[in-house]
């Protein structure tokens, strides 16, 4: 596998079509409290994946909750997400998709796994408060139902009605070792700002095993954390690793497919009006993430890694 990397230009991304068909599927399908660059690694996914052939089999790698599953999903493709899961899909998710949590015998848990968990009490409060409303039939019916409409109308605007919806299957594994999935189970694989997370000294452990699952000829659309710096370094306050260029290449076995200076970019994120205007409220609430206290300040880079050629 051919894999080359690139860091993700705002600036040429914002505005562009598949940028307002991901920002429709954020706004409209209530998934604005998102991370604060994920709408532009969304877009960048999107890019690739519009071009996959419909129904293929997608390795969601470290997938959690995030949006790239339903996105997906809705575009038609069938999601294996594996991922340290530590709860039960809510019930729009298994009406919709057939969604069902199955834990693997190999999973292990982790210093993340137990980062998500406490990551603020606030959004320990509101976990609560919306067990609490779906244990009311009626309501976890309303609830299903606006889910499905809200998604159709974003599927009928956007040129997917006609695609079946796909399937989502959570899986609650360490992507570092999945003995239970037989090798090339997947047409293609997605990540979004996941694998930075992963110990750097296994993390070569994961790639080989996210080779291993994916067919030799598969699509890849994976984001992680890029620096500007010479050295790979640990973002503290979020937990996760922000690589340099050389473990770009000597980690992912990724090489650059354009010139563009990190430096560059990342000044075009710290001067990025939209995202910046963006920001999620949830942002406020701790110093445990990728922008602490809601400050505006970008230190690290979303970077892409994808096949070359690209496949379609």
């Amino acid at each position: 596998m051919n894999l080359t990397y690139k860091f993700l230009d705002p600036a040429a991304i914002i505005d562009t079509e598949d940028f307002k068909v991901v920002q429709a599927f954020v706004h409209d399908t209530g998934r604005r409290n998102i991370g604060w660059h994920y709408i532009i690694d969304l877009t960048w996914i999107y890019s690739r994946a519009r071009l996959w052939p419909a129904g293929i089999r997608v390795l969601d790698a470290g997938g959690g909750r995030g949006p790239a599953q339903f996105l997906l999903a809705e575009m038609g493709f069938d999601i294996v997400n594996i991922d340290l899961m530590h709860t039960q899909p809510d019930y729009s998710y298994t009406s919709r998709y057939g969604t069902k949590r199955e834990g693997l015998e190999s999973n292990v848990e982790t210093r993340y796994l137990k980062h998500i968990l406490n990551f603020g009490r606030y959004l320990k409060l509101l976990k609560q408060a919306r067990k609490a409303m779906m244990e009311s039939s009626l309501m976890r019916a309303t609830t299903t139902k606006a889910y499905a409409t809200r998604h159709e109308c974003w599927r009928k605007a956007n040129g997917y009605a006609a695609r079946p919806v796909g399937r989502i299957q959570w899986l609650a594994g360490n992507l570092c070792q999945v003995p239970e999935m037989k090798t090339a189970s997947f047409d293609a694989v997605v990540s979004l700002s996941s694998l930075e997370h992963i110990p750097i000294e296994r993390l070569p452990e994961a790639l080989e095993e996210m080779q291993r699952l994916v067919r030799p000829e598969g699509c890849w659309a994976v984001t992680t954390s890029g620096t500007e710096r010479a050295e790979t370094w640990y973002h503290d306050s979020s937990l996760g690793y922000c690589f340099s260029e050389g473990d770009l290449v000597k980690l992912f076995h990724a090489h650059p497919d354009d010139k563009a200076s990190a430096a560059d970019i990342l000044s075009k994120y710290r001067t990025s009006r939209y995202l910046k205007d963006n920001l999620a409220f949830n942002y406020r609430l701790s110093g445990q993430n990728g922008m602490p206290w809601a400050k505006w300040n970008p230190v690290y880079i979303p970077v892409g890694i994808t096949e070359s050629p690209l496949c379609g």
